[in-house]
C-alpha cells in the first residue's frame, strides 16, 4: 500500500505506453518525472528511496535495465549523449537504406521523426502523436505539442510551442515540405484535424509502433558509432545545442573550437543562429535556463541543467576566452 500510494499510481500513469525493459533512457526519464512532481525536498527524497528499492526488485526479478538513480534520487552518473552533424547524416542514410523500412514504406516518415527530435528536442512519444493541425503555417511554422486523440503529454509542462522554420536547416526545410507534398497535401489549405504527420503506410490515422522506431534508431546509432546511443540521444543533442547557442548569443562570447569542429555541433549560419536566439531567448539573459527548460518541456531548469546540458565545459571556455 505504501509503494502504491507514494509511487505506484504515478508509475502506472507514466509507464503505460512504454517498454521500459528495452529503453533505459525512458526508464530514467520516468523516474525523474515521478520524483520531479513531488512536493518538498523531504517528500521527493522519500519517493526516490521507494523508487530505488522498487527498481532493485524489478532489476533482479523482471529484467529491468540498470538505472543511474541512487537511493536518494541523485544520479550516480549522467548519461551524457550528443550526436554530431556527421553522425546524424549517417543515421539518416542508414534509415533510407534500411530494407525493413522500405518494405513497410516508412523510410521517409522515420527520417522526419528523427529530424524533428534532433532539431526540436522532441520525445519519441511527442513526435509520433503529432497531427497536421499541430502546425501553424505562419512564418515561423510554430509546432504545438499538445494532448490529442493519439496520446497525452508526460506532464502539463510538456505542452509548448516550438519554432520549426528557424531550427531546421535549409535542406531540412525543403525535405519537410517535400514530405508533406508527397502526401498530397496543399500547404495553403487547412489541414484535417485528425491526420497524423507520421503514420503507418496502411493508414494516415495509424501510429507507427514506437518500440520499432526506438529499436531501429538505437541499433543504427550503435552500429555506426560504436557508442550506446539511443533515440533519446537526439533530444539530448537538441537541448545541448540550444544551450551553446544561447550562451554565445546572450553573453556575446565566441566558441574556442575551430570552424570545422564547431560546424559538427552547430550547422547554422550566423544569420540563422541569431534568428533562433531571437525567437527562443528574446535577449533575456536572466531567463536563459528557464527558456531552455520551456523548450524541453521541463517544469524546472534543474532537470534540464542536470540531465540534458552537456557542454558546460565549452561555455566556461568561451567565458575565459572572452575575458582574456
Amino acid at each position: 500500500r505504501t509503494y502504491y500510494s507514494k509511487v505506484g499510481k504515478q508509475w502506472l500513469y507514466y509507464s503505460a505506453d512504454y517498454d521500459v525493459i528495452e529503453d533505459s533512457d525512458t526508464l530514467d526519464a520516468i523516474y525523474d518525472q515521478i520524483i520531479e512532481t513531488g512536493g518538498s525536498t523531504i517528500y521527493r527524497d522519500d519517493k526516490a528511496s521507494h523508487l530505488y528499492r522498487f527498481h532493485q526488485f524489478a532489476y533482479y526479478n523482471n529484467e529491468f535495465p540498470p538505472t543511474s538513480l541512487d537511493i536518494k534520487g541523485k544520479k550516480q552518473y549522467i548519461k551524457a549523449a550528443f550526436i554530431n552533424e556527421s553522425l546524424y547524416k549517417a543515421l539518416i542514410q542508414s534509415i533510407n537504406n534500411d530494407q525493413k523500412c522500405k518494405d513497410m514504406e516508412v523510410n521517409d516518415a522515420l527520417v522526419i521523426a528523427v529530424m524533428l527530435s534532433f532539431r526540436l528536442g522532441l520525445r519519441l512519444s511527442e513526435v509520433l502523436k503529432l497531427t497536421l493541425s499541430d502546425f501553424e503555417w505562419s512564418k515561423e511554422w510554430w509546432t504545438y505539442i499538445n494532448n490529442n486523440t493519439y496520446g497525452s503529454n508526460k506532464s502539463p509542462s510538456a505542452s509548448r510551442k516550438l519554432p520549426l522554420v528557424c531550427l531546421l536547416t535549409e535542406e531540412e526545410r525543403a525535405l519537410f515540405k517535400s514530405y508533406l507534398l508527397n502526401r498530397n497535401l496543399n500547404l495553403r489549405k487547412k489541414r484535417k484535424t485528425n491526420v497524423l504527420l507520421i503514420s503507418s503506410a496502411l493508414s494516415p490515422k495509424r501510429k507507427i509502433d514506437k518500440n520499432f522506431v526506438s529499436s531501429l534508431v538505437s541499433k543504427a546509432l550503435k552500429a555506426i558509432s560504436g557508442l550506446p546511443l539511443t533515440f533519446h540521444s537526439l533530444r539530448h543533442s537538441a537541448i545541448s545545442r540550444l544551450f551553446l547557442l544561447g550562451i554565445e548569443f546572450l553573453q556575446n562570447t565566441k566558441s574556442p573550437l575551430s570552424h570545422k569542429q564547431y560546424s559538427l555541433l552547430i550547422p547554422y549560419s550566423d544569420e540563422q543562429r541569431y534568428a533562433i536566439c531571437e525567437t527562443i531567448f528574446r535577449e533575456d539573459v536572466s531567463s536563459v535556463f528557464f527558456n531552455i527548460a520551456r523548450f524541453a518541456g521541463h517544469s524546472s531548469p534543474e532537470i534540464t541543467y542536470c540531465h540534458y546540458i552537456h557542454f558546460v565545459d565549452l561555455a566556461l571556455s568561451s567565458y575565459i576566452c572572452a575575458a582574456e
